[in-house]
């Protein structure tokens, strides 16, 4: 357990740092940590608190920012340190404890499946390419986890209602799926949405609803 517990950005930065620190002055006595190393504690992260809020105001600029940087560095080195000296292995604090403070095991990423799919569309006469990857995928094709795509759709000037409102319905396992339509059907409008099923035949989260021109 190093560093990279603590975050990296400002931004998650300053919340952790409230938050650990309440925890922290209020139960040193209890762990062994003196009051007189909690409070320098306390005084060494200040510069970056101060430095984050002025850094985030409306008319803050370069010199802010640059001073911001340096104080956050100087508080997250700071506040490693402390915690492997005093915090990670100490065995008067509980794993829930640690974990209240932010140093319990990081959650498993949601498998790739469990996002809606990103999709974009290539157009011919009288055909519609629908291409799509996971959110974690760099290539084409099924999300991680994924047993195949639930594509559904409807033919439409309006926008629908709702998801429940289709009257199509196809199933992908590779990128491109092909949507043909006849020569009366052209420069008619398609509206389809997408989501992922996984191998265990769980269903993620649908796309958003898009629309598309046959040409």
């Amino acid at each position: 357990m190093h560093s990279d517990l603590i975050p990296m950005s400002g931004i998650f930065l300053y919340p952790f740092f409230l938050n650990i620190m309440t925890i922290i002055m209020i139960n040193a006595p209890a762990w062994g940590i003196s009051t007189a190393l909690a409070d320098a504690l306390q005084a060494g992260i200040a510069p970056f608190m101060q430095a984050w809020l002025v850094f985030i105001t409306p008319n803050s600029g370069k010199v802010d920012r640059d001073n911001m940087n340096v104080a956050l560095k100087a508080a997250r080195t700071l506040m490693a340190t402390f915690a492997r000296t005093h915090l990670l292995y100490n065995p008067l604090i509980s794993d829930a404890q640690k974990a209240q403070m932010g140093f319990g095991p990081k959650p498993k990423p949601a498998s790739g499946w469990s996002n809606p799919p990103i999709l974009w569309v290539e157009t011919a006469i009288r055909r519609i390419k629908f291409r799509f990857k996971g959110s974690e995928s760099a290539r084409q094709g099924k999300a991680v986890g994924a047993k195949y795509l639930e594509f559904r759709f409807k033919r439409a000037t309006d926008r629908p209602l709702s998801v429940d409102d289709y009257t199509g319905v196809e199933i992908a396992s590779g990128s491109p799926l092909v949507i043909t339509c006849t020569e009366e059907q052209r420069r008619t409008r398609i509206w389809f949405w997408a989501r992922w099923v996984a191998n265990t035949n769980e269903k993620g989260i649908w796309s958003e609803m898009y629309p598309v021109y046959f040409t």
